[in-house]
């Protein structure tokens, strides 16, 4: 029994936290670097993010495939990835601002002081309490923050259904 590889094509094998979930889509490129040499950097692509989490480690396993031609990474290695993640959208909420409605995201917008419009967003990536939002709000719009539940609740009340 023996195997057959080729090492100027390696897989990277990578831990990854549910917070990093949003920026981790096969196809992504990433750069590996190693403590051997700090200085060089591999390119690699990353091709599976495991559709589950390890129970004991709470982390989620992805597998990449890194260029190797000059044999200088070695199995078994502890490497760093960077991935190029795009930019957040300049339009953030806070995430308890955003309310799930069957399976559509909305906000409340004011109108007019104490006059508000429920309003329907497309959202993004979640970072640090906040999401971004890709469609449905305009630039400098106030929204209701906390809240947004309880007028939703009166609304639907108010117009019976």
């Amino acid at each position: 029994l023996f195997v057959i590889t080729d090492p100027t094509r390696l897989w990277v094998l990578l831990d990854a936290t549910e917070a990093d979930i949003c920026h981790l889509k096969p196809g992504s490129t990433l750069v590996i670097r190693s403590q051997a040499s700090t200085s060089a950097t591999h390119p690699g692509r990353l091709e599976v993010v495991s559709d589950s989490f390890d129970p004991n480690t709470r982390m989620l396993r992805v597998r990449g495939s890194v260029d190797n031609s000059d044999r200088a990474l070695k199995a078994e290695m502890l490497v760093t990835a960077e991935l190029e993640i795009p930019a957040i959208s300049t339009r953030s909420v806070a995430s308890h601002a955003v309310f799930l409605k069957g399976d559509k995201h909305f906000v409340y917008v004011e109108q007019s002081p104490g006059r508000f419009e429920r309003r329907q967003v497309k959202v993004g990536a979640e970072i640090g309490g906040k999401l971004s939002v890709l469609e449905g709000l305009d630039e400098g719009q106030r929204i209701v923050t906390r809240g947004g539940l309880l007028i939703e609740q009166i609304a639907s009340d108010a117009s019976g259904s």
